[in-house]
């Protein structure tokens, strides 16, 4: 009996640690992405990560952007606002994300550094972001880009407590590779088959529409800072080639403000996309071309090239 016991313990430890060493090497999952609670923002990514997930760098500087560090070398400073469509996640190396793509074309057009800083979360609505540029952007800049989407039009923030109890916004390292899998993956997809999927939005007004967009405006008419806003459509969106009633709502108030924004219908395509909102790295691509040729159209930057 005693035996038998052990060589089912033995058994079963060994399949543990077949089962961590091979997610450690097939998914290298073992180190999570990090969130802080935020009394502005509501959340924010943690500064100063360097983490590999999923075989992808994932980096964030010391105001816990996913971008470089502020350096005194940058030529010229554009902040990049938005939500997880701008963020990338982890399925995306810090080198596929449309920021750090945006950053190399434009410093090697202009022949000399120029620093885009991704500054974004999951989730995330124009208010979120407008908060973080008051509260922790301490540095000179040139230029502002918000990318959001039609639902962003509403959005609201509403402080619900999710760092450290959703999945989505983790505060500490998992103890190994199987218990994130677990927590992080297995658990949070039985419970949505039951019902219990976390919806941030119930029992939330969000009818209202988010101050952020007038903030923003507002924001760049006082202290004369080009703001651009790309409108990425989701893939309904796409198909429908219209957007729907709040993504007209948006447009008409950045018409009214004489706000300049580029239609993500003029450009994207649903082959670029993983699921109905975010975007495969192909599609990171696209925003990026498009941003740059529209900045290098209205000179925003107010350079010259540098083989001119």
């Amino acid at each position: 009996m005693k035996k038998r016991l052990l060589k089912i313990v033995s058994t079963l430890l060994a399949l543990i640690l077949l089962t961590e060493v091979g997610l450690r090497i097939f998914l290298d999952n073992e180190d999570r992405v990090l969130y802080l609670e935020d009394a502005k923002c509501e959340y924010r990514l943690a500064p100063n990560q360097a983490v590999f997930r999923f075989h992808n760098l994932y980096q964030t500087n010391e105001y816990g952007m996913r971008s470089v560090s502020v350096k005194k070398t940058q030529k010229k400073r554009i902040l990049l606002f938005g939500d997880s469509v701008l963020n990338g996640g982890t399925k995306l190396d810090q080198k596929e994300v449309l920021s750090s793509l945006l950053e190399v074309k434009l410093s090697e057009h202009y022949g000399c550094e120029i620093a885009t800083f991704n500054i974004s979360a999951g989730s995330w609505g124009p208010q979120n972001a407008y908060n973080f540029l008051q509260t922790y952007i301490d540095f000179e800049f040139d230029a502002m880009v918000l990318l959001f989407s039609s639902h962003d039009y509403h959005d609201n923030m509403h402080f619900r407590k999710v760092v450290g109890v959703e999945p989505a916004w983790p505060v500490d390292q998992p103890y190994l590779a199987t218990t994130d899998l677990f927590t992080g993956y297995l658990i949070p997809k039985f419970n949505s088959w039951f019902g219990k999927r976390y919806d941030y939005l119930q029992g939330f007004d969000d009818s209202a529409v988010n101050p952020g967009w007038q903030l923003f405006i507002d924001y760049a008419k006082i202290h004369q800072k080009p703001l651009i806003v790309y409108h990425h459509p989701k893939t309904n969106e796409i198909a429908d080639k219209a957007y729907v009633k709040e993504g007209d709502s948006l447009q008409f108030l950045l018409a009214r403000n004489e706000v300049d924004y580029l239609s993500g219908l003029n450009f994207e395509k649903e082959i670029d996309f993983m699921d109905d909102i975010h975007l495969e790295a192909s599609g990171h691509i696209v925003i990026s071309d498009a941003i740059f040729d529209f900045i290098l159209e209205k000179n925003t930057l107010l350079l010259n090239s540098a083989k001119e």
